[in-house]
């Protein structure tokens, strides 16, 4: 029958033993003076990359059986055990052939290393190198928490048939000083490694006074979340936002390294969400890391009435005149108090339309008019045509009015 040798060496041994019939029979077997076979390597066709410390290189083992049990099959005997975000590891990379052996410097192609995290820290960032003698060890630093692949890559080589990869997971950096904080806003996603440690799709349609959640997560110092049994001490958080107006939130002691705020706020603009700690050993998370990394849009809600705004009075959206909004909406929206006026002289005055929380809505744009309530002492419809009736642009306007009488 056929013998396939797998395992290039010098000292390969051939020994022949007497299998059937069971009953000695005078033969000798062939151990005394065993078949010594040389085994060359194949032609080099892909490259092998593991980790030089979980790792060993098996030559041969292109299964899992006999001698092989114990290896993945494709050359390496051991697992890959979890890293730690920021801390360096090394791997080896060597040409083999179709059967893992080492080719050695018959083989000294052009390779990179690639990991699939983005904020890496690895040798790739020199760009490709020769494999001297067909080995090289790299070393590896990766940032971002979760299962990543570690991957050699030839050059030139547009099928990949080459290259070869392996899985690493890689765990948060319990050891931090200081750790951080994390706000994840509507509409973003955890990024860890980033500058911000989020990634963003803006969103437009938050309406004054509707219910907002904020995720807040204690993370190290690559924003990597902490996880339930990374055994790190859980802050006490709390948030702060620039709307003047808001609803404050509780100070939480996060649970597992997370938890949800729901916030309220009632001015419409841009506004900022902070996160804040007393916790010692944490950075808060604030507008300083990056400009518009904690802002969120905040809109009107819809149009539900008229605001009349008289010289000395200006608007203050979202204000509710001192009075919660679940009481009451029926004050607010502006601060000052109305000059006094002379008479026979004509002030400006304003009109906005606005939602409940006195916020100017732009959309809205109907035709208004001034109406007086005292005993017809104003001249409203004077021989100008100062005070008609007009529309609204931009969901504001504004009119002459005088008063004849003191």
């Amino acid at each position: 029958s056929g013998l396939i040798l797998r395992r290039s060496g010098t000292a390969r041994s051939l020994n022949v033993y007497q299998v059937l019939p069971t009953v000695n029979t005078g033969l000798k077997n062939s151990d005394a003076h065993p078949l010594s076979i040389q085994v060359t390597t194949a032609a080099a066709n892909r490259l092998l990359i593991y980790d030089e410390v979980d790792q060993t290189h098996k030559p041969g083992c292109v299964n899992q059986s006999g001698n092989c049990s114990g290896t993945d099959g494709m050359g390496r005997l051991g697992g890959v055990s979890a890293k730690t975000a920021g801390t360096s590891f090394q791997a080896r990379i060597l040409v083999t052939d179709q059967y893992y052996n080492h080719m050695g410097a018959s083989s000294e192609p052009v390779v990179a290393a690639q990991t699939s995290d983005t904020h890496d820290n690895t040798e790739s960032a020199l760009g490709n190198f020769t494999l001297s003698g067909g080995s090289k060890v790299v070393n590896v630093t990766m940032i971002s928490k979760g299962l990543q692949t570690l991957t050699a890559i030839k050059a030139g080589d547009e099928s990949g048939d080459w290259n070869d990869l392996i899985d690493i997971t890689v765990n948060a950096q319990t050891n931090s000083d200081p750790k951080k904080l994390l706000v994840i806003l509507p509409g973003e996603s955890s990024d860890p490694g980033s500058s911000t440690g989020k990634a963003s799709v803006p969103v437009t349609d938050t309406a004054a006074g509707s219910t907002i959640t904020i995720t807040v997560y204690a993370a190290d110092e690559f924003f990597n979340p902490y996880s339930a049994g990374d055994g790190i001490t859980q802050p006490a958080v709390y948030l702060q936002t620039s709307d003047p107006y808001d609803l404050p939130t509780a100070t939480v002691t996060l649970n597992d390294g997370t938890t949800n705020f729901k916030i309220v706020m009632y001015q419409a603009s841009t506004q900022t969400v902070w996160a804040r700690t007393a916790t010692s050993d944490y950075n808060n998370y604030e507008e300083g890391l990056a400009p518009g990394t904690t802002n969120i849009l905040i809109n009107p809600d819809t149009a539900v009435k008229l605001q009349l705004l008289m010289p000395g009075e200006l608007a203050k959206q979202g204000f509710s005149g001192g009075v919660d909004y679940s009481v009451s909406r029926t004050t607010g929206g502006k601060s000052g108090t109305p000059d006094v006026l002379v008479a026979g002289t004509t002030y400006n005055v304003t009109v906005n339309c606005v939602d409940k929380y006195f916020n100017r809505v732009s959309a809205c744009e109907p035709t208004v008019d001034i109406e007086f309530s005292d005993d017809g002492s104003t001249d409203e419809n004077d021989e100008n045509g100062l005070f008609v009736t007009k529309p609204l642009i931009a969901g504001a306007t504004t009119f002459g009015v005088r008063f004849l009488r003191a």
